[in-house]
C-alpha cells in the first residue's frame, strides 16, 4: 500500500510538472486563414458607358487617407527589416510609391474643385476602387464612365505609354515639371532634325501630335509636391506603426506576466496539494511503521531509521518550495527527493526482511534443538 501511494505521488509530480510547461493558455487556439476575394469577371468593370452602382474614393475626404488606401501602408514585417528606419525604407519604395501617391493626390484635388464648382462630375481611383493591376489608373464619371487616364510620374515613361497598346485611347497624365521636360526634349529633337534638314523621328512625331492633341498632358502637380506628400504620408503611417508596435510589445508582456502569473497560482495549488498529500502519506506510513513496532515486527533501531527518513524527507520538501526558484524546479526537484527517499526506504525494508529471516533461522534451530534435547532425556529415562 504504501508504494503505491508514493507511485501515485510521483504521477501527480509528474502530471504538475507537466502542467508547468504546457499552461493550459496554450490550449484550444484556432487559425483563421484570410483568403483573397478574386476581381470580377466578365470583361472591364471600367469600360466606357459603364455605369458604376458603388464607388470608394469618394468615401475618402481626407487627402492622406485616400493616399494610404492607394499607396498602401507600411508592414510591421517592412519596419522591422529596416530597423525602424523610415528614411531607409522610403528610399527602397520612394519610385513606386511616387506614382500611387501621384494618382491619389490629383484626383482628391480634382474632386475637391469639382465639388467647389457645383459639377457632377467625378475622377477615381482604380486602386481604391478595388483594382490595384487595372489598366487604367484613373477614371472620370459623371452617372458613366466618361474616360479613363494613365498615370506616369515621369516623362520618358509617360512618352512610353502613347506607344504601349494596354492604354490605348486613356489620356496619359504626368507632373507639370516633368511635362515642360517632355517638351524641352521634343524641342531638341526638333532642332535636330532640322540641322540635318531629316524629318522628326516617328517617336517624337507622334510625342508632337499627343501633346498637340492633348493626348498627354499635364497634371497641377509638380514632382516637388509629390515627393513632399509622399515622404510626409509615409512618416505619419510610421509613426503610427510605431505605436501600434509598442502597444502590442506592452500588451504581449502584460498578457505574458498574466499567463505566469497563472501558471505561478495554479503550480502552488498543485504544489500546495501534493505536500498536503506528502504529510497525509507520511503520517500514515509512521502510524503503520508504529503499529509494526508495537508488534515486534521491526525493531527500535529500524522504527527510529524510518522515522527520521520521514521527517527529514518533509523538512527538505517544505524548504524547498520555501526557496526562491521556479515552481517547475521545485517540482522537479520533488520528484528527485521523493524517489531518493523511496528508494532509502526499499534498502530499509530490505534489512528488515534480512533480519527477520535470520530470527526465523535462529528460532527453527532453538527449537530443532529443543526438541532433540526433549526426546533425548525421554530415551534415557
Amino acid at each position: 500500500m504504501y508504494y503505491q501511494l508514493r507511485i501515485l505521488v510521483c504521477w501527480m509530480i509528474g502530471v504538475a510538472y507537466a502542467f508547468g510547461i504546457f499552461p493550459s493558455s496554450a490550449l484550444g487556439q484556432s487559425l483563421l486563414s484570410t483568403f483573397p476575394v478574386a476581381n470580377k469577371t466578365g470583361g472591364d468593370p471600367f469600360a466606357i458607358g459603364k455605369t458604376l452602382l458603388k464607388t470608394n474614393t469618394l468615401d475618402y475626404i481626407k487627402q492622406p487617407d485616400l493616399i494610404a488606401k492607394v499607396a498602401g501602408k507600411p508592414s510591421m514585417k517592412a519596419f522591422n527589416k529596416y530597423g525602424g528606419d523610415s528614411d531607409r525604407y522610403y528610399q527602397v519604395v520612394k519610385s513606386q510609391r511616387a506614382g500611387k501617391v501621384f494618382e491619389a493626390m490629383d484626383v482628391f484635388k480634382k474632386n475637391k474643385d469639382l465639388a467647389r464648382s457645383g459639377s457632377s462630375r467625378r475622377f477615381l481611383v482604380t486602386a481604391a476602387e478595388g483594382y490595384q493591376t487595372h489598366a487604367a489608373d484613373v477614371l472620370e464619371i459623371d452617372g458613366l464612365v466618361k474616360r479613363q487616364f494613365q498615370y506616369k510620374s515621369n516623362w520618358n515613361n509617360g512618352q512610353d505609354a502613347l506607344f504601349n497598346q494596354k492604354y490605348s485611347g486613356m489620356k496619359i497624365v504626368i507632373p507639370k515639371d516633368k511635362m515642360e521636360i517632355l517638351k524641352q526634349n521634343l524641342h531638341k529633337a526638333e532642332s535636330k532634325a532640322l540641322r540635318r534638314n531629316v524629318a522628326l523621328s516617328p517617336k517624337w512625331q507622334t510625342t508632337k501630335e499627343a501633346i498637340l492633341d492633348r493626348r498627354i498632358i499635364a497634371s497641377s502637380l509638380s514632382t516637388m509636391d509629390i515627393e513632399a506628400a509622399s515622404k510626409r504620408t509615409l512618416n505619419a503611417e510610421w509613426k503610427k506603426l510605431a505605436y501600434k508596435i509598442e502597444a502590442m510589445g506592452t500588451l504581449n508582456v502584460v498578457k505574458s506576466s498574466s499567463a505566469t502569473a497563472g501558471s505561478k497560482v495554479v503550480g502552488k495549488t498543485v504544489a500546495g496539494g501534493l505536500i498536503v498529500l506528502g504529510i497525509a502519506t507520511e503520517g500514515y506510513q509512521t502510524y503503520t511503521n508504529w503499529e509494526r513496532y508495537r508488534s515486534g515486527e521491526i525493531g527500535g533501531d529500524h522504527f527510529t531509521t524510518k522515522l527520521t527518513m520521514q521527517g527529514a524527507q518533509i523538512g527538505l520538501a517544505g524548504a524547498l518550495f520555501a526557496a526562491p526558484e521556479p515552481i517547475v524546479t521545485k517540482i522537479g526537484g520533488l520528484v528527485v527527493i521523493v524517489l531518493v527517499f523511496a528508494g532509502g526506504d526499499q534498502i530499509v525494508e530490505t534489512s528488515i526482511e534480512k533480519r527477520q529471516e535470520h530470527a526465523k533461522h535462529i528460532l527453527e534451530t532453538i527449537d530443532r534443538d529443543e526438541r532433540f534435547l526433549s526426546a533425548r532425556q525421554q530415551l534415557l529415562q
